[in-house]
């Protein structure tokens, strides 16, 4: 009997402690690991220049822009101020699916000359600085901004296999913002923005068709927004 009334106790406790568990207030502190998926729009910006190129006037301008899905990490530090200010800092790790895209300049009366571009964005990651506000109903709205870092590279070649390569880790800054939402005490839902800029990867290109031009170069920019959904967990304070 006394086996029974503790069983019939014991279930009587358990809707009281989900209902406890659902009406917590998130204290954002702490260290936190998680994981997000996405997608980002690129827009490079390619400009390059030789006295050798289809083009009558030696110039190859183009702005070939794609989009990628992308899965990535973060881990971050943070802290809640008694005014339920909230400051940290966070990195990540983005890897794209489609990492390249392709664009040429033809010549226009003999469309199989060509001078070809390709621009490979591996991967990239960030470090930032976050502010953000412990609203009510555990959601906390943030704004981030800090420096990114992508791992790019480019090539030329045209249709008598002249080759070029280059290749660097980018710096950039980035600027962003988000919502995030503490579904329990350990776990917490976002979505977030991000608009990156890269410092310009430049790559010489100094002789094709046996047709040498010292100052001639291929510059590459990158603009990229991305947006993702990302899941954390808050380790417990210690």
């Amino acid at each position: 009997m006394s086996k029974i009334l503790n069983l019939s106790s014991l279930m009587m406790l358990v809707p009281f402690s989900v209902l406890a568990e659902k009406n917590f207030e998130k204290k954002w502190d702490g260290l936190y690991l998680g994981g997000n998926i996405g997608g980002f729009i690129n827009q490079p910006s390619i400009n390059a220049h030789h006295v050798a190129f289809t083009n009558a006037n030696g110039i190859c301008n183009q702005k070939p822009n794609y989009n990628s899905a992308l899965i990535g990490a973060q881990a971050g530090l943070s802290h809640q101020f008694k005014s339920k200010l909230v400051m940290g800092i966070e990195g990540d790790f983005s890897y794209p699916f489609t990492q390249s895209t392709q664009t040429s300049c033809t010549c226009d009366f003999y469309p199989q000359y060509y001078d070809q571009f390709n621009l490979t964005f591996r991967n990239q990651g960030s470090i930032r600085g976050r502010i953000a506000y412990a609203a009510s109903q555990n959601i906390l709205p943030y704004f981030t901004a800090g420096a990114s870092f992508a791992n790019m590279a480019a090539n030329y070649n045209n249709e008598v296999d002249d080759h070029y390569y280059g290749t660097n880790i980018q710096p950039g800054w980035t600027v962003g913002g988000g919502l995030e939402w503490a579904y329990s005490k350990q776990l917490s839902l976002r979505i977030d923005y991000f608009y990156q800029q890269y410092n310009r990867l430049e790559m010489q290109i100094p002789s094709i068709y046996d047709i040498y031009d010292s100052s001639a170069q291929g510059i590459f920019s990158l603009n990229s927004h991305r947006i993702q959904f990302a899941i954390n967990y808050w380790f417990p304070e210690l």
